[in-house]
């Protein structure tokens, strides 16, 4: 048995906001001011939204492929030269989505930026602190996500004002230059090449240990349910920009809901704790998938006064907060933090492989069905449905 005590020497204050400064600033840089800039490149460029849309698609879908591999390295080594790489990477994506002139120049950016944040951002985060922490886990990964979950709300805002006065190109250059200049010294300062874990939780790392759980029953429903729950909350809430446009309010305003949402996320957190069953997991994924649900059913029908929408859409980032821990918990909470970080990959990645799709997917549907307020409730009915499967983890 691993001796249940043991917190690494890395597990400092210092070392848990350095780790929870690049969440916020990468998440803020790398995906959320992307976001709020798809409609402006789609209108300044005369591309689709659905092509600029699937771009971003394509850099999840490679973060989340990319995560595979990432997790069984970070489990035998540290994080330090990963995040170095992600940090680089990062900043040239940037730059190369700045200077796009064409599509493929487009894509190439974001297919950049995606295996940026595989080396950055919550795969590598959650990772580090399983590992750190061990059986204390839960306070500093709450504490990380309640800060990463201001990212939204501080960066979307902004890069709307950016675009607004300078345009999106100088835009993603500023964003370039920051991202920089604030991860990598946090980077190089913070992070260890090699995990200090005492004998006892040298376990086995082989692909055999691996396999053992990741094609049992369990594993496989929980993937199932958390990839039904995690593309129904984002395939609606990543298109609240477009949704919000729908319901008549400015630009600005449809990025400051965008920012309520992660603004929610930060109550979700705190949710989450309150959430009854910590010693059945299988309770928290049931009852914050059900909240969920019910809450984007709710923000595909009230489309207005503005207030009653940014009270549910608040809600709604608050299902999805607390959702983001029952996920980081979830392998450990079941199997313990051995393999951690190749288990968290194998039952991740699908999930963010779709989820990669779900900016473009919410615009198809959206066209499919009449209107983003039909896509948000059909995405209801998916959440409510992981939540039922849920019951069998």
């Amino acid at each position: 048995m691993a001796p249940t005590g043991f917190v690494s020497s890395h597990a400092t204050t210092g070392r848990l906001a350095a780790l929870t400064t690049i969440q916020v600033v990468g998440y803020g840089l790398l995906y959320y001011a992307a976001l709020v800039a798809l409609p402006v490149i789609a209108s300044d460029t005369g591309w689709s939204f659905a092509q600029v849309s699937l771009a971003l698609s394509a850099s999840m879908m490679v973060s989340a492929i990319t995560s595979i591999p990432l997790g069984r390295l970070l489990d035998r080594t540290g994080p330090r030269l990963v995040m170095i790489i992600g940090t680089i990477l990062g900043g040239m994506g940037l730059v190369v989505v700045a200077n796009a002139r064409s599509l493929i120049a487009l894509f190439a950016g974001f297919l950049i930026l995606g295996l940026a944040m595989a080396g950055t951002l919550y795969g590598v985060a959650f990772t580090t602190i399983t590992h750190r922490y061990q059986n204390q886990r839960n306070r500093p990964l709450v504490i990380l996500t309640i800060a990463a979950g201001f990212a939204s709300t501080i960066f979307a805002p902004i890069a709307a004002w950016l675009i607004e006065s300078i345009g999106w190109r100088s835009m993603f250059l500023v964003a370039a230059a920051a991202f920089f200049i604030v991860s990598m010294p946090l980077v190089l300062s913070s992070m260890e090449r090699r995990w200090d874990l005492p004998t006892e939780l040298h376990r086995d790392n082989s692909w055999s240990a691996i396999r053992g759980v990741a094609l049992s029953g369990r594993f496989l429903r929980l993937l199932a349910a958390t990839l039904l729950i995690g593309v129904g909350l984002y395939t609606a809430t990543v298109n609240a920009v477009p949704l919000l446009l729908e319901y008549g309010f400015s630009f600005e305003t449809a990025a400051w809901g965008l920012g309520i949402i992660g603004a929610g996320q930060v109550l979700g957190r705190f949710v989450f704790y309150a959430i009854p069953g910590r010693r059945v997991p299988w309770i928290q994924l049931s009852l914050a998938g059900g909240m969920s649900a019910l809450l984007l059913l709710l923000m595909g029908v009230v489309a207005a006064p503005f207030i009653a929408v940014a009270v549910i859409v608040f809600l709604v980032g608050a299902g999805r907060g607390a959702m983001t821990l029952v996920d980081a918990t979830a392998v450990s909470d079941r199997w313990g933090t051995n393999n951690y970080g190749a288990l968290s990959g194998l039952l991740h990645a699908p999930t963010a492989i779709a989820l990669g799709v779900t900016p473009a997917i919410g615009v198809l549907l959206a066209e499919s069905l009449g209107s983003f307020s039909a896509m948000v409730i059909a995405m209801a009915g998916v959440v409510g449905l992981g939540a039922v499967l849920g019951r069998w983890t």
